[in-house]
């Protein structure tokens, strides 16, 4: 295979390079690796956000739930304001382990007949 023209700089034949150029492409390589850390680190945070949003959303999230549990004794004694009770009935609505909990609670057999 022949080549049609010759390299401008053939292998043999080496230039020093003007002063600072090797140093600016350090500082290049620097901000690019760093921009690309950022990035990186940016789009974990806003998946793990988004997953974070989308299970609080479609089931409720695990503080809720956890908030729930610890308030439906209060609940089955019906010494709860208004809007603790609105926040245990709807999340009753959509959660069979506290369902159980709250029938357990009543006294209510959980066993079906």
């Amino acid at each position: 295979m022949q080549r049609d023209r010759e390299p401008a700089n053939p292998a043999n034949k080496w230039e020093e390079c003007p002063p600072g150029l090797l140093v600016g492409v350090g500082r290049q390589l620097s901000r690019r690796m760093w921009a690309r850390a950022t990035m990186a680190a940016a789009a974990a945070a806003i998946l793990a956000g988004g997953f974070r949003w989308l299970a609080e959303r479609s089931n409720g999230s695990v503080s809720e739930h956890e908030q729930v549990a610890a308030l439906l004794p209060r609940y089955v004694a019906g010494r709860l304001a208004v809007p603790e009770q609105r926040l245990v009935e709807r999340h009753l609505a959509s959660c069979p382990a506290c369902q159980e909990a709250l029938r357990s609670l009543r006294g209510e057999s959980t066993s079906p007949a």
